[in-house]
């Protein structure tokens, strides 16, 4: 995934000063990842462009970020919708998007970043996501950059994955086992902000995303001093058996972040010498899920407030 400080923005910019008409569309393609991923457009004051993308596999994250030159958090509202276009008079109805950033406090050199994403958990291949921009009601033409980012879920044993994530967003991520390691081996999950910040990573066995009973461990990554954890599976006492596993990452309320996640095939011994996996799953764990799941909760209560 491309890095949080994109040049989309400084050719937008760029485009405005010359004098240049941004393009604005009704119903445009994004292609993910590529030529025509970023392309820039307007909205008038309570009006609405509409692009679209088509899911090639369900292995990946699809990602939507929108940049506008704006000083107020609510000049756009950002949503996702799934297969088709519902009338504009019927968009904003509860449950009739998948995501959506009607505020945004993530400001670089002037401009503002909103961001939806339809996680790894929810693409259906050969499904088109349709991304609606409003324009707020009581303000002004508002140009912006629409970008849409194909972020491969999949994560390769003994290998290195890089991300950024915003305001509170979720990214999945995944790593398969077709049989069991061996002579009591396991495997090392690390994830490490390279810039920004971040809210936590959650694990989970074979449910990509549900109850906060289905995690396996949640461990928080919040502060600038925390800027890696890992997690050893399987824990002591315990075996590493077949199957898929979920890494699921948290973005940090109105705030971005970069990050790498490493996966490491462990021999025996390393698996003994590693404090990472001396913990056995037990209530702290589980609270720390809970407690995760409620902040979650009030947060997306105040957002709907918002809105």
């Amino acid at each position: 995934m491309r890095s949080s400080s994109r040049g989309s923005s400084t050719f937008l910019l760029a485009v405005l000063a010359a004098g240049v008409k941004a393009w604005t569309s009704g119903e445009t393609r994004l292609e993910l990842n590529g030529v025509n991923s970023t392309v820039l457009g307007s909205v008038r004051p309570g009006g609405w462009n509409d692009y679209y993308v088509d899911a090639e596999d369900e292995d990946a994250n699809i990602y939507f970020e929108v940049v506008a030159r704006t000083k107020r958090p609510d000049a756009l509202g950002v949503y996702v919708f799934e297969e088709r276009l519902r009338p504009r008079e019927e968009r904003l109805n509860p449950g009739a998007f998948l995501d959506y950033d009607t505020s945004s406090m993530v400001v670089q050199n002037g401009e503002r970043k909103y961001t939806v994403v339809v996680g790894q958990c929810y693409v259906q291949k050969g499904t088109r996501y349709f991304l609606g921009i409003n324009g707020v009601a009581d303000g002004e033409i508002t140009h912006y950059s629409v970008t849409a980012i194909k972020v491969p879920g999949a994560l390769p044993i003994n290998g290195t994955v890089r991300g950024s994530l915003c305001d509170s967003r979720y990214l999945h991520f995944f790593w398969e086992l077709a049989v069991a390691p061996g002579a009591g081996g396991g495997i090392r999950t690390t994830l490490k902000k390279s810039a920004g910040e971040l809210d936590s990573f959650y694990v989970r066995y074979e449910k990509c995303a549900g109850p906060v009973g289905s995690n396996m461990e949640r461990l928080s990554v919040e502060g600038h001093g925390v800027p890696s954890r890992s997690l050893v599976l399987p824990r002591r006492g315990e075996e590493l058996v077949a199957g898929r596993y979920y890494i699921s990452v948290k973005g940090k309320m109105e705030m971005c972040g970069d990050f790498e996640i490493t996966t490491q095939l462990l021999g025996r011994e390393q698996l003994e010498a590693s404090p990472a996996a001396a913990r056995p799953a037990g209530v702290s764990g589980l609270l720390l899920a809970l407690l995760g799941a409620v902040g979650l909760h009030l947060h997306m209560r105040a957002r709907r407030r918002d809105w």
